[in-house]
């Protein structure tokens, strides 16, 4: 066999014209074209494979990397929040209100305090105590040696709404400031101030203190606009401004859901420590 395969090739080197001849080159050129090309081929099929998953890898990790950009920036956007028994009964109570800003313009909570204006102030800014469970209050991140009513009025753990104690606070500094021409009209701030005068500017100073943090905590987005009014001299401020508003009326409507009658709150400031609770060395 390799005897024949050199004859041919030396048919080929004498320069042998002839149809055999031609016969036994292209036996002879078509084995070899096929050895030399084939490898040729292999490689270049091995290069584009190579290239192919080359390209499907970096783009594997283009979308990697874009994917957890995207979770680092949701994360960043995602909002804190603090688990509340309200919030998970309520839900998501939001609407779109335009706030009420206009110089003179009445509303219910407007001085002087008239029997009306009292009212309307007393039905958003009274403070009912309410009674949480110690699941809510382990959940909300507070402590367990907290405040509990005495067995025989029920049991449970003291709350009370922050939301309302900050409103509570704003009626205050309302109040103080229509106690100056209306005195008559606050017999009980009368008793206090003068039983307790140290105690009542603490507690002015307290509101403001609790006010100034609740503002500073949700810095307000919105903008105030300038507008040309006839009649007044320069711009006028539009303080008739859009916001996103929780339902607070939703929010007293839950809290008497949980409130306590008047007899577990009986004395209420009069309780004494069982002689098992924790009690701090100073006020938190």
């Amino acid at each position: 066999m390799e005897l024949g395969k050199y004859m041919k090739v030396s048919k080929l080197e004498t320069g042998r014209d002839s149809e055999e001849d031609g016969s036994d080159l292209e036996g002879l050129l078509h084995p070899q074209d096929g050895a030399v090309s084939r490898p040729t081929k292999a490689r270049r099929w091995n290069l584009s494979t190579v290239l192919h998953w080359i390209a499907h890898g970096i783009t594997i990790i283009l979308i990697l990397g874009l994917y957890v950009r995207s979770d680092r920036q949701t994360q960043k956007r995602t909002p804190l929040s603090i688990y509340s028994p309200l919030v998970e009964a309520v839900g998501d109570a939001s609407r779109i209100e335009t706030f009420k800003g206009t110089f003179w313009e009445n509303s219910p909570y407007h001085g002087p305090p008239t029997d009306e204006v009292m009212a309307a102030w007393k039905h958003i800014a009274h403070i009912p105590l309410l009674n949480l469970t110690a699941e809510e209050i382990s959940r909300m991140g507070h402590s367990l040696d907290s405040v509990q009513y005495p067995p025989e009025r029920g049991g449970g753990y003291v709350a009370q709404f922050e939301a309302i104690h900050q409103l509570h606070c704003l009626h205050s500094l309302w109040q103080d400031h229509q106690y100056q021409k209306h005195p008559e009209m606050f017999p009980d701030l009368t008793e206090s101030i003068h039983a307790f005068p140290d105690v009542s500017e603490e507690h002015y100073e307290h509101c403001v203190n609790m006010l100034r943090q609740r503002l500073m905590c949700t810095p307000d987005p919105n903008f105030v606009t300038w507008r040309w009014v006839e009649g007044i001299t320069g711009p006028y401020a539009d303080f008739n401004i859009p916001h996103v508003c929780q339902d607070y009326e939703a929010l007293l409507e839950w809290g008497q859901s949980r409130a306590v009658d008047a007899e577990v709150i009986r004395d209420f400031y009069s309780l004494v420590a069982p002689a098992d609770a924790v009690v701090l060395s100073h006020a938190p």
